[in-house]
């Protein structure tokens, strides 16, 4: 992101939603500058836009940060999970961990399974499709009968250190999902640094 783009967004995170007059005058470019930045960071995903009425009763367009924008930003999120997670371990409140991890488990599979049923077909490619718009990085290989997914992100990938029962939770979420028999792990990213690989046989899932 180039340097007005980032003081545009900077301007928004501060002030909350941006007309563009209210831009030039925070940032101080030129309002074509900023209306062609703008257009850039709509496109690209960071901000979006929508209308309200002014004072006046005329309708302004406004700009406000997207979650990808958000996510720009340093959040605390992770650090707290980790803390939180290192205390309950070892306590009574185990037993409250396995159940977030179970309720994770129905959240996630019951999300993916959604977004499977709005494609023409549930094989290989549709699951990475829909793994991939949750930007997991993930692709395919295969050796004979065996189908390997490689798995270059982990959104989850800090947690999972501290708690890794949300890998073998995401392997049943997967292995069900692709109606496959014995999904295996055979590479966790948490354990050896690398990307997450899980196999199986293909002879029971179309690869059309």
């Amino acid at each position: 992101m180039g340097e007005t783009s980032q003081q545009i967004v900077n301007a928004i995170k501060k002030n909350g939603m941006q007309s563009v007059q209210e831009l030039v005058h925070t940032v101080g470019y030129t309002d074509m500058a900023i209306r062609h930045h703008l257009q850039t960071l709509e496109t690209s995903g960071a901000i979006i836009s929508k209308y309200v009425k002014s004072n006046n009763g005329r309708r302004t367009k406004v700009y406000m940060l997207s979650e990808k924008g958000e996510s720009r930003f340093q959040k605390d999120y992770i650090p707290f999970l980790v803390n939180m997670i290192q205390d309950m371990q070892g306590n009574k409140e185990d037993t409250f961990l396995m159940e977030i991890v179970r309720r994770f488990q129905d959240r996630l599979y019951f999300s993916i399974d959604i977004a499977l049923s709005y494609k023409d077909q549930v094989n290989t490619q549709s699951f990475i499709d829909v793994m991939n718009d949750r930007g997991c990085m993930m692709e395919y290989e295969q050796k004979g009968e065996t189908v390997i997914l490689h798995q270059h992100n982990c959104p989850l990938q800090e947690v999972a250190k501290y708690l890794p029962e949300i890998c073998e939770a995401e392997r049943q979420t997967y292995e069900k999902l692709l109606n496959v028999d014995n999904l295996e792990l055979v590479s966790n990213g948490n354990v050896d640094g690398k990307s997450c690989a899980f196999c199986f046989k293909s002879i029971n899932l179309s690869q059309d």
